[in-house]
């Protein structure tokens, strides 16, 4: 009897080892189950909260894109600008109505639709476009998206007058930027060519060969018109209200308040300038011919020259040192005799592209601005100008004219292979404005 007590004792060890060991077994089991559903439920909340953060975003991008389709409706493409590349190309829904959420999301996939990804290459951004032409009123209509996440918003905008202390080239008319505006007359022969909107309140007259395009002729007033001949194409449309431009003399005004052109004409920067490396412009002339070199710097803020007279020729050359600011170059006196004149391989060059830089001429004299024979300019002119009722101011563009810039005159003469390719600056008309949002809705 006492040779088998150890043997009892022996078992009830190892039975309670395996019961310990099951127990642990158990509370493993337990544990790894909690940590798992605990991941799962991590998992989930994150799932979750990833979606939601897509939907948010994926309105947060829509209001941006409505934004930004605003602005470049108002402002046009702001090349060269920080920024610009995130302002959505111009797109107009063929429908009457909006595509749907799942239609957009649809061609986004399969590259019927190209969102603007902002940041770049990311997988979120926009897509937006108009109902219709924009015209005094434009319907956009904006979709976000936020990896695959696709919300949309829409708006209805209407034009607004621009405020009167806006800059005088800073804000353009919400209908487009125009290339060439002739206030009273316009003519266009011989392959003119014309990248960009053409304006006039009164004739436009377009003939042997010459078109317009990015853009339309636009007849202003009740009393515009246009005409097309010898194999001339462009667009023509009737607008019921004419364009008023302010003269030279306003916007001088404008500009300088403690007395417009007559207080430019002793308070300028002509200083700055340099004839073949000499400091200076004697008597507000310039007369520069055979190889001459005029050199016209700018400065923070801007510059602005004052001129009586200025002529170019002979192979001369004019250039604009723009990169700290825009320069203006003024010709005077209200109404005066002089203008400007640019012929006979003249170069013109900038040292920088930056649009609001970019150089402008203000004319204040009938004879306003004559360039011809071989020339290529980097700028805008503004001829139009008003005395006791008169209105005056011209520009003659001839033979090989290569311009890149937005020219208002008067009247305007284009003929002989001349073009003009719109380009800063933009001028703004008396009462220009801008698109304002009314209506806004998801």
């Amino acid at each position: 009897m006492s040779d088998s007590a150890p043997v009892r004792r022996a078992g009830g060890r190892r039975t309670r080892k395996g019961a310990a060991m099951i127990l642990a077994l158990a509370l493993t089991l337990c544990l790894t189950m909690l940590i798992v559903a605990t991941q799962l439920e991590a998992m989930s909340e994150l799932r979750l909260s990833r979606a939601e953060r897509d939907f948010e975003r994926a309105l947060q991008m829509a209001e941006a894109g409505l934004n930004a389709y605003q602005h470049r409706l108002s402002f046009g493409e702001a090349a060269g600008q920080p920024g610009a590349a995130l302002l959505p190309p111009p797109l107009e829904f063929a429908d009457a109505n909006a595509p749907s959420v799942q239609t957009v999301k649809s061609g986004i996939l399969n590259g019927t639709y190209t969102l603007v990804r902002y940041p770049a290459g990311s997988q979120q951004g926009y897509l937006v476009g108009t109902l219709g032409d924009p015209g005094d009123t434009v319907t956009i209509v904006s979709y976000g998206w936020s990896n695959g996440v696709v919300r949309r918003v829409s708006g209805v905008a209407n034009t607004e007058t621009a405020p009167d202390d806006i800059e005088d080239d800073v804000v353009v008319n919400p209908t487009g930027e125009y290339s060439m505006y002739a206030v009273t007359q316009g003519t266009i022969q011989n392959n003119g060519s014309l990248n960009g909107g053409v304006g006039t309140n009164g004739q436009i007259s377009m003939s042997n060969n010459c078109t317009v395009t990015n853009g339309v002729i636009a007849c202003n007033g009740p009393g515009a018109n246009a005409t097309l001949g010898n194999n001339s194409s462009a667009t023509i449309v009737h607008n019921p209200n004419p364009i008023q431009w302010p003269t030279v003399s306003q916007i001088a005004t404008k500009l300088f308040p403690s007395g417009g052109l007559a207080w430019l004409e002793t308070h300028n920067d002509n200083n700055l300038a340099t004839i073949n490396g000499v400091a200076g412009v004697p008597g507000n002339v310039i007369d520069a011919k055979n190889n001459v070199t005029i050199v016209l710097n700018s400065k923070v803020g801007g510059a602005n020259y004052y001129f009586t007279n200025v002529s170019f020729k002979n192979n001369a050359t004019i250039q604009f040192v723009n990169t700290l600011g825009p320069i203006r170059i003024w010709v005077g006196p209200e109404g005066g005799t002089g203008g400007f004149y640019s012929k006979n391989n003249t170069a013109f060059n900038v040292t920088s592209t930056n649009p609001a830089n970019a150089p402008r001429l203000y004319i204040a004299t009938p004879a306003g601005f004559t360039g011809k024979n071989n020339l290529n300019c980097n700028f805008g002119v503004y001829a139009y100008n008003e005395v006791n009722g008169a209105k005056f101011g011209h520009i003659e563009l001839m033979n090989n004219m290569s311009m890149q810039g937005t020219f208002i005159g008067n009247t305007v003469t284009m003929k002989n292979n001349a073009s003009i390719l719109a380009m800063a600056p933009f001028w703004q008309p008396l009462g220009g404005g801008y698109y304002d949002m009314t209506v806004w809705q998801e």
